[in-house]
């Protein structure tokens, strides 16, 4: 269930990507959204569903959902192996995931499971994804590149700020209604904590 605000918003995000010079083909049908759900194992939360079936960004930026091809799954693919990365090579760890075990393996091994328990993030563009769980509309985006993680707002407010024009007055106007972490935006298991920690410590 989507409501008929949140429509016109998505449209007028979809005109402003295609303002910006992102073309896009015809949306995803119901079969569509099927499939792919039923492959990656997740269900599109309503507002991201009612955009790419109203059409498809065509940008390599974007994820080609029509594809479920290697690159489609370099997109879900690329979280845990940065989260990995920084365990490795950074010596990173999550507070709530306990005392960091002594051996590599036993560190991996702890983080993956807790990064497999967690909802799973949706590809929107480059680094940004939305959570699949709740299934709920306005769930805030997530992006993040190894451990460092930060909310974009939610998915029409980062629509309308992918590819803004510098001079335009949208930044310290989006930086203020989406700030990187507020209490305010809807609780998501894991993530939430997640970013928190990255932005605070």
């Amino acid at each position: 269930m989507i409501l008929e605000t949140r429509k016109i918003q998505l449209r007028k995000a979809q005109q402003h990507l295609k303002e910006k010079g992102i073309a896009f083909e015809k949306g995803l049908t119901d079969q569509e959204i099927e499939d792919i759900e039923s492959s990656y194992r997740f269900s599109f939360p309503p507002d991201l569903r009612w955009f790419l079936q109203q059409g498809l960004p065509k940008d390599k930026w974007f994820p080609n959902w029509r594809k479920q091809d290697a690159l489609l799954q370099d997109f879900f693919d690329k979280v845990w192996e940065g989260i990995l990365f920084d365990i490795e090579k950074s010596h990173l760890w999550h507070s709530d995931w306990g005392k960091k075990p002594e051996t590599r393996e036993e560190a991996v091994s702890i983080a993956y499971q807790h990064y497999l328990n967690a909802p799973k993030l949706i590809p929107i563009a480059g680094h940004t994804y939305l959570p699949s769980d709740p299934c709920l509309s306005d769930n805030p985006v997530i992006s993040i590149c190894q451990m460092d993680a930060i909310f974009r707002g939610t998915l029409v407010d980062y629509l309308f700020w992918i590819r803004h024009d510098e001079t335009e007055e949208v930044e310290d106007d989006y930086e203020k209604r989406c700030p990187v972490y507020s209490e305010e935006y809807r609780k998501i298991p894991f993530w939430t904590e997640f970013v928190k920690e990255n932005v605070f410590g």
